[in-house]
């Protein structure tokens, strides 16, 4: 006896969305053409649908499942929807950053941190170590924070970051590596100098000397008179 006639198109079932109905199997069910959520077409009747006998393309098994992200917000990263999975089968997500970036990420990497950004931001066991990341976060620091020694000299007259640099430490890094940025340099041979000495810290304001040069260019500074 055939069942009685019920769409299930665009209904979900586990992973699988039901994408069109394709025909009848030898005992009368429908038949759906389904997506699985790790980007698999696959087929199934309305009775394997409908009892759970049929939950993914056959990409999980017993407990071998897998959390959909989509919509959580992970450190700078929110997850926008799933796209797939990678060449090692692991599940993709599209996701944007805080930044305004847009990157694709796996599964993986959304369960095992909760620092993850675009690349923006270093992770601690990354970047932040690094000699040039003191130099990023000290011009940030002399231009934005009042209590920063030569604040009144920086922040003070109106000197700024620009945007590309200031939450951004890896377009600051790769300026600083193609433009002449010595890591091994010894101290005071490689320092980061403002051509105009009136302008902000970026690219093409921005140059890497020693200090001696750096001293020729500064701005005059006013000596306290003693009455």
């Amino acid at each position: 006896m055939a069942e009685k006639s019920m769409d299930l198109t665009g209904c979900r079932f586990g992973k699988l969305k039901v994408i069109k109905r394709i025909g009848t199997d030898n005992s009368r069910h429908s038949i759906y053409e389904c997506i699985c959520d790790c980007g698999k077409i696959t087929t199934a009747s309305t009775k394997s649908l409908k009892s759970g006998d049929k939950k993914s393309c056959g990409c999980i098994r017993g407990k071998n499942t897998y959390h959909d992200y989509t919509g959580e917000k992970i450190g700078n990263l929110t997850v926008i929807k799933r796209i797939g999975v990678n060449k090692s089968g692991q599940p993709l997500y599209d996701c944007v950053c805080d930044c305004g970036n847009k990157v694709q990420v796996t599964s993986k990497r959304l369960k095992g941190s909760k620092k993850l950004s675009c690349g923006c931001i270093p992770l601690v066991h990354g970047f932040r170590y690094e000699r040039l990341y003191g130099v990023w976060s000290d011009i940030k620091s002399r231009c934005y924070n009042p209590n920063a020694n030569g604040y009144e000299y920086y922040g003070g007259r109106g000197i700024k970051v620009c945007d590309e640099w200031r939450d951004n430490y890896k377009n600051f890094r790769d300026w600083a590596y193609s433009n002449g940025y010595n890591e091994n340099a010894d101290r005071g041979q490689c320092t980061i100098d403002r051509i105009n000495v009136n302008g902000n810290y970026e690219p093409n304001n921005c140059r890497w000397v020693n200090m001696k040069i750096q001293r020729e260019n500064q701005r005059p500074r006013k000596l306290n008179k003693k009455i």
